[in-house]
């Protein structure tokens, strides 16, 4: 946790959260979003940004945040306290089980839900857990694409990471979206991994 306090406050960090925010709040723009829910919202950072850029352009979307700690009631607290102007919802959601039934029942559809590097701890089966509620899935994760693992996959699997690849979760998304856009972010870096974008709608 404090490893990941760190990297929460880097530049790379800070990139993937502006990127991913922007996507969301021009989806939110459009009038068409329901509600927004963050899956694995962790400390709250990638969430910060979000309401800075839903204050700053008057989108009233409500939100809902969820983790799958006792923390993320804390980090609820401190966003309500900080964003008066939004609807800022908390849940302690497991990805590996399906959502709460209080979580579901505060859902406005089109739901649009997203996620940072939080799918590899549930395993691909945390996708069919999420999918059934969720209009459109935003994924970034570091996706595997050669299916041979390198040292940072094993490094990955040592703190509990599954090894994910693109084509095991795009199979996933499959079963539950009719569109699935998948979109590169570091291209220009040559490795097996590589981060990627994944918008998936029904």
């Amino acid at each position: 946790q404090e490893v990941y306090k760190g990297y929460a406050e880097s530049m790379m960090y800070k990139i993937f959260a502006e990127a991913m925010v922007g996507m969301v709040a021009a989806m939110a723009k459009t009038g068409r979003i329901g509600t927004v829910v963050e899956i694995g919202t962790g400390p709250g950072k990638v969430t910060e940004v979000l309401c800075s850029e839903m204050i700053k352009n008057n989108i009233s979307v409500p939100i809902i945040i969820s983790d799958r700690t006792l923390g993320i009631k804390s980090v609820g607290k401190n966003l309500r306290n900080e964003y008066h102007g939004l609807s800022i919802s908390d849940f302690v959601w497991d990805i590996t089980q399906d959502p709460p039934e209080e979580l579901v029942k505060k859902l406005r559809k089109p739901v649009l839900m997203y996620e940072r590097f939080c799918i590899p701890y549930g395993g691909y089966e945390s996708i069919d857990r999420i999918a059934p509620v969720a209009d459109i899935l935003l994924l970034s994760e570091d996706f595997n694409l050669t299916d041979k693992k390198e040292a940072y996959d094993i490094i990955f699997e040592k703190i509990g990471l599954q090894f994910f690849t693109y084509q095991e979760t795009r199979k996933y998304l499959e079963k539950h979206f009719s569109f699935i856009h998948p979109f590169e972010d570091t291209g220009a870096i040559n490795l097996d991994d590589t981060y990627f974008f994944i918008l998936s709608m029904k």
